[in-house]
């Protein structure tokens, strides 16, 4: 019976991660781990990251995407993290109130939270856009990469430059001065600026 329950639990989890957008926080946070397991359905794809925190205490982040068929769409389906890469995400948390329904523990007893992964980045470097809550500009200025190698993500996936272009109606950006100073400063490097 108790097994019973763990599957209707674990079958319940991707249905009740169809959600809106304002149920993230607005600032992203960076996080990296060992891809243990991809899960590509619908309507989003999972994928879990094993990482030790600073005790040394093993945890996990599920990191949702874009759902299998969205992937299609994208011509991403060869794209998927795989077991056993590290890789980054630009992730955004849920907000306090729903952050409890969307963490937990699993069967071994290792911590896990799930997260909205914004932009990953591979081992090699190279970023993709994968999912398209949040801002890109705030994953740009949370990170110490180079402005250059932001600027070549954004020319050359559409995905991201529409997010980007997306962004500047958001009421955050109109009442954030400094965010909306920067956004105009990358929008003017890029070729085709959204303006």
């Amino acid at each position: 019976m108790a097994a019973g329950a763990l599957v209707v639990f674990a079958a319940a989890a991707p249905v009740r991660a169809h959600h809106s957008g304002y149920m993230y926080m607005t600032t992203p946070i960076w996080i990296e781990g060992t891809v243990v397991s991809v899960e590509p359905r619908d309507p989003h794809t999972f994928t879990t990251l094993e990482y030790r925190d600073e005790d040394g205490q093993l945890r996990r982040w599920v990191v949702e995407g874009p759902g299998r068929s969205q992937l299609e769409r994208m011509g991403l389906v060869g794209e998927v993290p795989q077991v056993g890469q590290v890789i980054e995400f630009c992730a955004h948390p849920y907000r306090e109130e729903w952050a409890s329904q969307f963490s937990g523990t699993d069967a071994d007893g290792t911590p896990r939270q799930l997260i909205e992964g914004h932009v990953m980045v591979q081992t090699d470097g190279d970023k993709q856009f994968w999912d398209p809550h949040g801002m890109i500009s705030e994953c740009m200025r949370g990170r110490d990469d180079e402005r250059q190698s932001w600027l070549e993500f954004l020319r050359a996936d559409a995905q991201a430059l529409n997010g980007w272009c997306q962004q500047q109606a958001y009421e955050a950006v109109r009442t954030d001065a400094s965010l909306a100073e920067y956004i105009e400063e990358i929008d003017a490097l890029l070729d085709e600026p959204c303006r």
